[in-house]
């Protein structure tokens, strides 16, 4: 789970989360702060590492090229505004 920043929605969000999810689940929680150097650092080194992928943005107007990266099967976008073209915005089991 990639965040943009740490909050009280964020830390409801994340514990909302992983109470729905099995025991069996570990979910990892990043957070880019808006760099969007780290996020792409971030996406691109995490890559194939997961099952899943739950990603917030950066940037309304900007999409990172590294998304593309990921699988669209396995990957759900929060809170990207406008449609992202070739990109799914939710996952069938979410």
């Amino acid at each position: 789970m990639l965040l943009d920043e740490y909050s009280q929605f964020k830390y409801s969000l994340y514990n909302s989360f992983i109470k729905k999810l099995s025991i069996n689940y570990k979910v990892d929680l990043l957070f880019h702060q808006y760099n969007e150097r780290l996020f792409n650092t971030i996406i691109r080194e995490s890559s194939g590492r997961y099952n899943k992928y739950i990603v917030m943005n950066f940037d309304n107007e900007k999409f990172s090229s590294n998304l593309y990266k990921i699988e669209p099967s396995k990957l759900l976008l929060l809170d990207f505004g406008n449609s992202i073209k070739g990109i799914f915005v939710c996952m069938p089991g979410f």
